[in-house]
This record gives C-alpha cells, sequence and structure tokens, in this order.
C-alpha cells in the first residue's frame, strides 16, 4: 500500500508541479481505485467504500465540491482534511474519533495554517453525508449514513407541482397577510383576477416568476398595470407589484422543509430503518424548526422588488429594490413596501388644501369646481399622488377643510344649472353652529334642496356641483360617502373662475 502511495505521490509532483515535502495523510490517493481497496482490506471495513465515493473521492464527491474554488496552498483542503479523517478515526485507534488537534498535525505546513483546517472541517461536517461532529473537536466517519443524506434522498422524490409550488405559495400568502396594512392579491392567473377598484393593493408575483430587467415577468407586470382583460384599467396607479428575485433559494428552502418533515414523520412512525443511527434522531425536531424559520428569512428576502407605474419612464414602471428583509426586524411585509413607496414620495397618508390648489386640474380652473368622482381617480390612476385608501382620506378630509374654510362642498342636478339660474341653495362656513358641512337652506321660491339646480356659495366659498340627492348627508353634518355616479367636487377657497364675480343670493 505504502509503495502504491509513494508511486502516485511522485507522478502527481511531475503531473502537477506541486512539492510536498512528506507524504502526508491528505495526499492519500483514495480516488485510485487498487489503493482503495487496499486500504479498505488492512482496515477491515468494506462498507466504507460508499462513505468514501460519496463524501471524499468519488467524481461527484461533497469534497470535490466545497474545493471547486480553492488554489494555492488550499487546494483540495477539503478532500485532504476529509482524507486525514479517515484514517484518524478509522483501523486501529483505540478511540475512532478524529480531533482537530490530530487533524492539524497531520495536514498544517508552513504555507497552510490551522485556522483553514478547521474550517474545512466544519464545512465538511456540515455537507457531508457520511461524516459527523462527535463531541466538541471531533469527526468521524461511519458506513451508516447521517440524516442528511436521508433528507437529500426525501428531496430528490419531491414534485414539485403536488408538494415544492403550493408549500411557495403558502408561506408567501402568510408573511404577505400577517398583519398587513393594505390589501394583498396573491398570485393572479390572469389581469381579470385583479379588481380594477380605487383602493391600494399589493400584487404578489407567483413564486414560479423571478423579476428581470426585461423578459417575460416585466412585460406581464406592465401589460396587467394597463389593462383588466380587454378593458383598459381605471386605476393603474393602485397596483403594486411585489415581485421574486432571481434564483431558486426560496425552493431549496421550501424543498429542505419538506423532506425534514418527511423524515420526522418516518421517525414518529418507526419506519426509518436501521441504517441511521439512534442518536441522530434527537435533533429532528429542531432541524424541522431550522428549516422552517430559514424558510420564512427567504420569502423575506426572495420578495425584494416593488414596481408600479410611473407614466414618466419609458415603458411606464418604476422599480423599488427593497434589500434583503428580515422576519425579526418587527414589521410586516406590507408595511414594509408602504415604507418604501413614501421613503420615495410615491405615497402618502392623506392630502391638504394647498396640495390640491397646487394640482388642480387646468380643465376645470374656469369653474373652480372639481368633481369628486375625478379627484378620486386622480389618486389612483398616476395623476397625484396614491393614497391606500383614497375613500376613506376624502371622508375625513372634505369636513375638516370645509370647516375651516380651505374648501367648499355644495351639489347640483347638472352642470348646466348655473347658467339656467332655477334656484339657489346656500353653502355657508358653518362657523356658530358648529357644523363643519355648514347650512344647506332652500331658495325664496320655497323649493327643497332636492329641486335645485343653481348652486351659490357664501363667502369665501366659490361655486361647487353635486348632485343634489346628497344634500341631507351635508346638512346632517355626517362623514360623506364617496359617490360613484354623478358630479362630486371641491371649490378652491377664494374663487375661480365663472362663479368668482356671482354674488351669492339668500
Amino acid at each position: 500500500m505504502l509503495a502504491q502511495w509513494a508511486s502516485w505521490a511522485f507522478a502527481k509532483q511531475h503531473r502537477e508541479q506541486t512539492v510536498e515535502p512528506l507524504l502526508t495523510l491528505g495526499s492519500a490517493p483514495l480516488h485510485v481505485m487498487g489503493f482503495r481497496g487496499a486500504v479498505l482490506g488492512q482496515v477491515g471495513e468494506s462498507r466504507l467504500s460508499t462513505a468514501i465515493e460519496t463524501d471524499i473521492a468519488g467524481p461527484m464527491a461533497r469534497a470535490r465540491a466545497l474545493d471547486a474554488d480553492t488554489k494555492g496552498p488550499l487546494k483540495d483542503i477539503h478532500r485532504r482534511v476529509a482524507t486525514a479523517i479517515f484514517f484518524e478515526s478509522s483501523g486501529g485507534q483505540r478511540e475512532r474519533i478524529a480531533h482537530l488537534p490530530e487533524l492539524r498535525f497531520a495536514l498544517a505546513g508552513p504555507a497552510v495554517d490551522t485556522t483553514s483546517i478547521d474550517s474545512a472541517a466544519m464545512n465538511l461536517e456540515a455537507k457531508a453525508f457520511f461524516i459527523r461532529k462527535v463531541s466538541n473537536d471531533g469527526f468521524r466517519i461511519h458506513h451508516q449514513p447521517t440524516l442528511k443524506k436521508v433528507v437529500n434522498d426525501r428531496k430528490a422524490s419531491l414534485d414539485f407541482e403536488k408538494d415544492v409550488r403550493p408549500l411557495m405559495r403558502k408561506i408567501m400568502r402568510e408573511q404577505f397577510e400577517k398583519d398587513t396594512p393594505i390589501r394583498i392579491e396573491p398570485f393572479p392567473a390572469a389581469s381579470a383576477d385583479i379588481d380594477n377598484s380605487p383602493r391600494l393593493q399589493v400584487v404578489v408575483v407567483d413564486p414560479d416568476l423571478e423579476w428581470t430587467t426585461t423578459g417575460a415577468t416585466r412585460d406581464m407586470i406592465r401589460e396587467w398595470t394597463g389593462k383588466r382583460g380587454e378593458s383598459s384599467r381605471d386605476y393603474p396607479a393602485a397596483l403594486v407589484w411585489c415581485a421574486k428575485k432571481p434564483g431558486k433559494e426560496l425552493r431549496e428552502k421550501a424543498e429542505l422543509v419538506l423532506a425534514w418533515r418527511r423524515v420526522q414523520k418516518e421517525v414518529q412512525e418507526g419506519t426509518l430503518g436501521a441504517d441511521v443511527q439512534a442518536a441522530d434522531f434527537r435533533g429532528v425536531p429542531g432541524s424541522v424548526r431550522d428549516a422552517e424559520e430559514e424558510l420564512v428569512e427567504e420569502a423575506w428576502a426572495s420578495y425584494r422588488f416593488v414596481v408600479i407605474a410611473d407614466a414618466s419612464t419609458g415603458d411606464g414602471l418604476h422599480i423599488i429594490d427593497l434589500g434583503s428583509g428580515h422576519a425579526s426586524s418587527g414589521e410586516t411585509l406590507g408595511g414594509r413596501i408602504l415604507a418604501a413607496l413614501k421613503s420615495e414620495s410615491r405615497l402618502n397618508d392623506s392630502v391638504g388644501a394647498s396640495y390640491l390648489e397646487r394640482n388642480w386640474p387646468a380643465a376645470f380652473k374656469e369653474t373652480g369646481a372639481w368633481p369628486l368622482a375625478s379627484l378620486r381617480k386622480c389618486f389612483l390612476d398616476g395623476s397625484l399622488t396614491r393614497l391606500v385608501d383614497p375613500d376613506k382620506v376624502l371622508r375625513e378630509k372634505i369636513p375638516e377643510l370645509v370647516a375651516r374654510g380651505d374648501l367648499g362642498f355644495a351639489a347640483a342636478l347638472e352642470r348646466e344649472g348655473i347658467r339656467k339660474g332655477r334656484g339657489t341653495l346656500q353653502l355657508g362656513s358653518g362657523e356658530g353652529n358648529g357644523e363643519g358641512m355648514g347650512n344647506l337652506k332652500a331658495d325664496a321660491g320655497g323649493r327643497t334642496p332636492s329641486s335645485v339646480s343653481h348652486v351659490s356659495a357664501v363667502a369665501p366659498w366659490t361655486l361647487l356641483f353635486f348632485r343634489v340627492t346628497y344634500c341631507n348627508q351635508i346638512e346632517k353634518n355626517s362623514k360623506i360617502s364617496v359617490i360613484e355616479k354623478g358630479l362630486l367636487g371641491f371649490a378652491a377657497r377664494g374663487g375661480r373662475g365663472a362663479g368668482r364675480s356671482r354674488p351669492p343670493r339668500n
């Protein structure tokens, strides 16, 4: 055996231009089948051949995978450490354990420090199927596989469609919907599955799809943001897309969870078999918990790209990279997305009179009236800043703005009523009577508000048009419901357009 070893080392030195002053344990050519057979014959344990092939010297050995990027003095360091573990934990030793000091003595040299040997041993124990850690600093190779090999076998038997994808969707749905401050629309199969509603919502892209700067996912988001089925979408800015980063990390974590759950079930049912050491079973519940926690963390890290409508860009989309999130950060995924939108001034909690003044549409400047249906739509079609729930904001802000005298609020049957002059509806400031919405009165002819078309406002208000059927809500100073039909709107303080010079009539 020693002659074979020396012969192979001499050939390697000339072939690879390497120089080793001594034949160390790590240089043993276990990949040479003749040498391996001689060693196993002397050790007296032929069952270790599978362990050597799988972890140390086979074409697909775990040590080879770990050594893929090693070079210089550390070239093949994991293979050398694994080989040393084999010799130190096999044969005629009284204690069949390879301790770190023994590995350091067997492998260290002028260009190889001891910390590199320690790190290689730890990496092997984490990835290998037949190498176990024993006590604090010991390692052993055994013919019985560890649970890592069993888990890897269970992963190979998983069906993606039936097993993996449902778990990925389940965990993402749970994480997005947990204490969410915003509506969630998970994994739509078609654009028609996404509501065309005036309320901000996060659309979670299916985990099968990955976000890339160009490609099918971006094209799909752009198309579905603008259309619902064959119709144009009324509120494109209401959609906040969240997509997964490229990579298979989330899928691999989900597969690991499923594999550990299967192993745990087999251990509980006693069907795992005698191939695995009974001592390994004690760590199964903890491994299941760790795998589930890693899956949750990966869910936060994977869904990092937020995509929203933005007419100022070339393809109408604006991308926000959230970075890697952490489930233990004390926030929610929905809250994290809202915070990112607010940090880029893409979302606000509310608006004031000055903001509305600055963004008053040119089409409504002549009359000074802004239909509330149009204002409501502007918050989620990209014209104005986004609001999470424009309906709720308007219900709360209209009484406040009217009570302060910043804006006026009134109703009329039709726009033409101002020219026909068929009556008068007064809107007061509400001062002195404790009613922030003001007083609505019938004109001198005794007609009730339901028959009034002409709306005139008491200073400082200018003209504003609404359906008169909602005057009773204003009279009662109730929270105003956003109307789905008809003319609804604000009139700016100080007067605008045609209503500015018209004196109020009582």
